[in-house]
């Protein structure tokens, strides 16, 4: 980092050391015309670079350590920026008023997202009545209905209700991601056994679908702790 902004320092003081030797070059090759033989060029000389050091040394203190904060700044770190030059105040004021205003247009992103949200999810909230009384009329008119065509029609509506039952349920989970720490609860499970409720709230569908789920488990021991390796569906 020291290197890239002492090189980049030496770039923007360019300009003036190349009209600072020009015009100490003139001022010598002057007073060598005007008087070539009293003249003494390497004493001045001397002062001169002694003189360009010097300015280089009292400008170096102010912009290496400014723009250093800049590269840690511009690379993640939280630095407060110390500006030493009236260029470096208003740079300054500029970065702080920009982040400003993306903090700002960031924080009204997030409460315009969070009420989107919370709408559809209340909509989907909604939507999950209708469902859920569309399954117990069907339950209802199964224990009523005599007929093998409407029964086996009826079995079918109840599937396709479960169905979309389970989509809104997945709709519900999505939008909680957005506040996933919230509702994350780490803890031991028995993992064969949540894989056999899983398959088994699924069954009917499995059945529909001619789909035949495998669970195939190895029980390991290690340190004293029981961990089960699980391919959860092979499908046949």
């Amino acid at each position: 980092m020291f290197r890239t902004v002492f090189i980049a320092f030496i770039k923007d003081r360019s300009l003036f050391s190349l009209f600072y030797f020009l015009g100490v070059g003139s001022v010598l090759l002057f007073f060598y015309i005007s008087h070539p033989a009293q003249s003494e060029i390497m004493y001045p000389t001397l002062i001169a670079c002694f003189l360009y050091i010097l300015y280089l040394l009292i400008e170096w203190s102010k912009y290496g350590h400014f723009h250093r904060q800049l590269k840690k700044r511009h690379a993640g770190e939280s630095r407060e920026l110390a500006p030493k030059t009236e260029e470096q105040r208003v740079m300054t004021e500029l970065i702080e008023t920009v982040t400003s205003d993306f903090r700002r247009d960031m924080s009204q992103l997030h409460i315009q997202n969070k009420e989107r949200l919370y709408l559809v999810s209340h909509w989907i909230h909604q939507l999950k009545t209708p469902v859920s009384v569309n399954e117990l009329l069907m339950d209802q008119l199964l224990k009523e209905e005599t007929n093998s065509q409407s029964v086996d029609l009826l079995k079918r509506m109840k599937r396709e209700n479960r169905g979309l039952h389970s989509r809104i349920e997945q709709g519900l989970t999505m939008i909680r991601m957005e506040g996933f720490e919230h509702d994350f609860e780490p803890r031991p499970v028995h993992l064969l056994s949540s894989l056999r409720k899983v398959v088994n709230a699924r069954k009917s569908e499995f059945i529909y679908h001619h789909i035949l789920p495998v669970i195939e488990g190895i029980l390991l021991m290690r340190s004293g702790m029981r961990c089960y390796w699980s391919k959860l569906f092979r499908m046949r």
